[in-house]
Parts: C-alpha cells; sequence; structure tokens
C-alpha cells in the first residue's frame, strides 16, 4: 500500500506541506457501490488524467515494442549504460521466499531479435572489416542481434572494457591506432568504419621510398658472428615461431617432429586472446605479444635467451589482406620480420620466411621461377595491400643474406585450403561455398589460374626445408598444387577433386547461394566491390610442387 499527499495539480508535495491524501496499491475498492459521483470524485483513472477525459480521449493503443524501445532510446544514461536489449516478462523467476532469483534471470533465453532494413543493406568492405571484429570481440554478448549500417556498438551489448579490446584489435589487425574518445563519438558501425578508412588514408598519404624500406641499416652490416655462442644444432633443435595461432601456423605446429629432433618450440607474439588457441605441450613455450609491437612483445632478457636458444627461426605470422594499405600493416609484416632477422644475426640461426605468391604479379606475369623478384618493386602509394610488405621483406632478407651470410629461405606458397581457414579467406570460402552448391561463379574479370594446397601438405614442406641443409646464403622455395587450372577450367578441377559435376553460374547468383548457405558478408562486399570498380581478380601459378 502507498499514501502519498498531493497538492492540486496531482502531483507530490514536499513532506509537511498539506494536501489531499491519495491510495494507492493492491487490495483497494474498485469505487461506491450505487455511488457514481462519489466515486468519479474519489477514484482516479489509473490510465487517464483529468486533463484526458475532459478532451473526450476514451480510448487506449496498445504501443507494443515501441513503448520499449522508446524507453531505452530515452534512458539518461551513458550510452554504454543502456541496456542492449529489454525483454518483458509476465513474471520475474522467485526464490520460495519470495525474492528475485537472480541466477534463474541470467539464464533466462534471449529473443532472436528479427533482422532490421540497416542490416539488410549490402555493407561496404570496410563495414565488413569492423562489422567481423565485433562479431569476435561480443561473441555471444550481442545477444543475437543483428549488425547493419547503423547499429551501435554499445547497443549491440558492448562494454568499455570491450571497447578497449576492439581497439586493440583494430590496431593489430590493421595496423591503424584510433584514441578510445574517437571510438566512444563514433560508436554506430558505419561511423567506426568511416573512421578507420579515414585514418587508413591519412597514414597512406606520403609516397613510400622502398630503397629505405629494404636498406640493412650500417649497424646491422657490422654485426660480428658471435663466435663464443653455440652454432645452431640440427639435433635437438629449438625453434623459434611467429603465427602459431593464426591459419599456417598450427599447421606447422603440428608437422614439427614430437621426437628428440626438436626438444623446444617457441611460440613468439602470441597474442592475450588467442592463448587459448595453443596445446598444452611441455616442450611448448609461450611469449605474449603482438606483431605490432617493436619487439613483438618480447623483454630484453627474452630477446637474449632467444639469441642464445634458438637454431631455427619460422616466420609464418602475418596481418591484413589485399586491401591494406603497406603503411597500416607495415609494422605487423615487415618491421618484424627485420626484428626477428637481426636477433638470428649473432648466431647466424637459419631462418625460414613465409612470403607471398602474389608479388610474382609485379613482373608482370602470372608465373615465375622461384628466383628474386628485388627488380619489381609495388607501387610508391602502396595500394597493393598485403604483398607489399612481403616483398620489402624479401629484399631486406635477400640483402643481408647476400651481405652476411645469414641462411635464408624465403617460401611463396599458393593459396592454402582448409577447415579452420578464416571465415573471410576468399579463397577458402570461394572454395568451401562452391563445393556446398556444386556450383562455381563466372568472374568476369578474372585472370590468371586457381593454384591451392591443403594446408597441412604446406605446412609438412615448409617443416621439410628446415632441416635440409642449403649451399647459398638465400634461397627460395614455390609451393604449389602442380596443377595449372586457369578460371575457365575452375569447374571441372572441382568436379575431379570432390567427385561429381560442378555448374558454372553467374556471379551474382552464387553470391545469393552463397548468402543462403551462410557466407561471409566481407566476402559477398570484396567480390561485388571488384565487379562495380571492373578491377581484375589476378591470380598467379607457382608452377610444379
Amino acid at each position: 500500500m502507498r499514501v502519498s499527499i498531493l497538492g492540486s495539480n496531482g502531483q507530490p508535495l514536499p513532506v509537511g506541506f498539506p494536501g489531499e491524501m491519495a491510495i494507492a496499491g493492491p487490495g483497494l475498492a474498485e469505487g461506491y457501490i450505487g455511488q457514481s459521483q462519489s466515486t468519479g470524485n474519489s477514484v482516479t483513472d489509473s490510465f487517464a488524467s483529468a486533463g484526458d477525459t475532459a478532451q473526450g480521449w476514451n480510448r487506449i493503443y496498445k504501443t507494443d515494442e515501441a513503448a520499449l524501445g522508446a524507453l531505452r532510446e530515452d534512458l539518461p544514461l551513458p550510452r554504454y549504460m543502456v541496456p542492449s536489449m529489454i525483454v518483458p516478462l509476465d513474471r520475474l523467476p522467485t526464490t520460495p521466499n519470495g525474492k528475485v532469483y537472480r541466477r534463474a534471470v541470467q539464464e533466462l533465453p534471449l529473443p532472436a531479435i528479427p533482422e532490421n532494413s540497416s542490416a539488410k543493406v549490402s555493407n561496404t568492405v570496410v563495414e565488413e572489416e569492423v562489422r567481423i571484429m565485433w562479431k569476435d570481440i561480443l561473441g555471444e554478448a550481442a545477444g543475437g542481434s543483428s549488425i547493419g549500417h547503423d547499429t551501435d556498438f554499445f547497443m549491440a551489448g558492448c562494454s568499455s572494457l570491450l571497447l578497449v579490446r576492439l581497439q586493440n584489435a583494430l590496431r593489430d589487425r590493421t595496423g591503424v591506432s584510433i584514441p578510445l574518445q574517437d571510438f566512444y563519438r563514433a560508436s554506430a558501425l558505419r561511423k567506426m568504419a568511416a573512421l578507420l578508412g579515414h585514418e587508413r588514408g591519412r597514414v597512406s598519404a606520403q609516397d613510400i621510398d622502398w630503397a629505405a624500406e629494404v636498406e640493412v641499416p650500417t649497424h646491422v652490416l657490422t654485426t660480428p658472428e658471435d663466435l663464443s655462442l653455440p652454432k645452431p644444432r640440427s639435433h635437438r633443435r629449438q625453434i623459434a615461431l611467429t603465427g602459431g595461432t593464426g591459419f599456417l601456423g598450427p599447421e606447422i605446429l603440428r608437422e614439427l617432429p614430437n621426437d628428440d629432433s626438436t626438444s623446444k618450440i617457441h611460440c613468439i607474439a602470441v597474442p592475450a586472446d588467442s592463448r587459448h588457441k595453443l596445446p598444452d605441450s611441455p616442450r611448448l613455450i609461450i611469449y605474449l605479444g603482438s606483431l605490432v609491437s617493436p619487439s613483438l612483445g618480447l623483454s630484453q632478457r627474452e630477446v637474449a635467451y632467444l639469441q642464445c636458444s634458438a637454431d631455427q627461426i619460422i616466420n609464418a605470422g602475418s596481418q591484413g589482406h589485399c586491401l591494406n594499405n603497406f603503411s597500416s600493416i607495415r609494422q605487423a609484416n615487415h618491421s618484424s620480420t627485420r626484428f626477428l632477422a637481426t636477433l638470428a644475426l649473432p648466431r647466424r640461426i637459419p631462418f625460414q620466411f613465409v612470403s607471398s605468391a602474389r608479388l610474382i604479379l609485379q613482373s608482370g606475369s602470372f608465373t615465375s621461377l622461384p628466383v628474386s623478384m628485388a627488380a619489381y618493386p609495388p607501387p610508391r602509394d602502396g595500394s597493393r595491400g598485403f604483398p607489399s610488405p612481403k616483398w620489402a621483406s624479401e629484399c631486406f632478407l635477400e640483402s643481408l643474406a647476400t651481405r652476411t651470410g645469414l641462411p635464408v629461405t624465403i617460401h611463396r606458397a599458393c593459396s592454402v585450403i582448409g577447415a579452420r581457414a578464416p571465415h573471410d579467406d576468399a579463397m577458402n570460402s570461394i572454395i568451401r561455398f562452391s563445393k556446398s552448391s556444386r556450383a562455381v561463379p563466372a568472374v568476369p574479370n578474372a585472370r590468371g589460374y586457381f593454384d591451392f594446397r591443403d594446408v597441412s601438405e604446406m605446412a609438412a614442406k615448409i617443416v621439410q626445408s628446415s632441416s635440409e641443409r642449403k649451399d647459398k646464403a638465400v634461397s627460395f622455395r614455390h609451393h604449389s598444387s602442380g596443377v595449372k587450372v586457369p578460371f575457365g577450367e575452375f569447374a571441372q578441377r572441382m568436379g575431379v577433386l570432390y567427385s561429381g559435376a560442378f555448374r558454372v553460374v553467374s556471379l551474382q547468383d552464387w553470391i545469393y547461394r552463397a548468402e543462403e548457405l551462410g557466407v561471409e558478408k566481407v566476402i559477398v562486399s570484396y567480390l561485388k566491390a571488384n565487379v562495380a570498380t571492373a578491377e581484375s581478380l589476378e591470380f598467379p601459378y607457382l608452377g610444379p610442387p
């Protein structure tokens, strides 16, 4: 029962002020029997004020979900404190004592939110990049909600702590650092993608001096071989590996022999939120860090330890894709390689570098022998994206090996496929959804060849190479399927690999079918963007395996 003292306007009065007493709550009578005038004077309508009824308003309209939406939007709270979902219930679960049973409330299933019109509109490629990171960060916190152009990060279930994780993920994956306060001001998907695009454009405004990027500093060249340290061993080796939580790296881990030939594996630059992806093994030593950190997250003591202990370095880590500008992924894909090479120099630790097949396209050809590509630099604006830092790293390693005797092997791999491939990997998505729909897309502006191989086979070749003796300071290895498949014969190749006939359908029809089967929207945006701009989709062939 609730008792209030009201003024003439029907509003509660402060304590100590005289007024009219009003009683509300369960158990009250609905009025006086047979005395409608007294009832009208004493019992107020809980749904309408006297002013409402005086104007003839005698109907109540159900607002249904509109009222809940307005309630959430009008809450006088910061965006990160507004609930991402309000669910109406007939009653809250209670304990035998009549109190709210909070554990049962937490276990109540959340309803799936119908896809709104904003979510149905095709996102740009950059918006899809950001959306995928949202999904990775939010996980189940998204509560089944769809993410469209105007979805707000906080409305999708985010907290300030998750926003910090998103900031780190954007920096690690794109090489772009954005102040946290800018994220608060641009918390909608569209605005956040525009912010990322703007920052990318800002960092890539200047032309790139490729000669400076590949130059080996004098102090590095004059680093003498430390003869007081033990020579790299071929038995009971200790191997330092980057990319251990990526796609190729875990397969390399599985291929490394689990016997006396390999005693320890040092997994370097492991992101803290990916630590769980690595197996528990007594021979595995994990160093939390990031490829974008100047020293990959290693302390000076850890660097000194690895210089004395490692007998082989396999640099299989990388970030970004062809849509990135060189400047945004330089630190992760080029500076990290330079750092590891200088770490290897005092003991001349054999260095295995996983490069990209796509950089041979810079020679103007779709095929090439395993030779140096130093004579074919990328455009000075860095627009070639992922292959550009790989080319710079190759040239740096080639020069360093030739002038110091550091043993270097450069691996150029064709497209690798496998069940654990990232969902935003274009080649894997095309193959996966072509296999599911038994149809391949006709891509009118595709040039070159389909050349793909299982990731486990690729890892086995790299591990095998790491145990071989090299006659030259630097050697190049191409890893190919050995089957040269022009785009026009893609359907026949899929039929051979996956037993059965495959139809050729238009790209639009293939996209429609793939969307029904769950293809990542970033793949759809990428394919549509290439078709819209009439740019060629080019794929190289690396020759016999």
